[in-house]
């Protein structure tokens, strides 16, 4: 596939006389692949690790402090336990929310008038990657 190419599905309603009813089902299906992350999740997911080893740093100089600041020490300390349960999170629910890819089915039902073949039916389908 070319980078270049818009992510989308083009129909071709053209072929289709505007006189004649007509049903159309169209689906959207996505492809997830067992432990895949996009990219930029694991740059956003490094960067996060080194805040996260930043903060354990100033919270190890905070606590030996004399005097200790206790109200810095237990905001520092769970702003570092949000981060890392948040990264948790997303590393576990991650593949979840990011599909590899998507299979465009679109379905045509024209009435054809004719009694001995009542429906013409045209299928489209296309599979687009969800990086490009």
């Amino acid at each position: 596939m070319d980078k270049g190419q818009m992510v989308t599905h083009y129909v071709d309603t053209t072929q289709v006389p505007a006189d004649r009813p007509r049903l159309t089902d169209y689906s959207v299906v996505p492809t997830y692949q067992a432990g895949y992350l996009p990219p930029y999740i694991h740059r956003n997911l490094a960067e996060t690790d080194q805040a996260i080893a930043d903060a354990k740093a100033e919270l190890a100089t905070l606590q030996q402090q004399v005097p200790q600041d206790q109200s810095a020490i237990d905001g520092l300390k769970e702003c570092i336990e949000n981060e890392e349960e948040a990264v948790a999170r997303l590393k576990k629910n991650g593949p979840y929310l990011f599909p590899t890819a998507f299979t465009c089915t679109a379905e045509y039902w024209l009435a054809s008038y004719d009694p001995k073949a009542p429906w013409i039916v045209s299928r489209e389908s296309q599979d687009l990657d969800a990086q490009a």
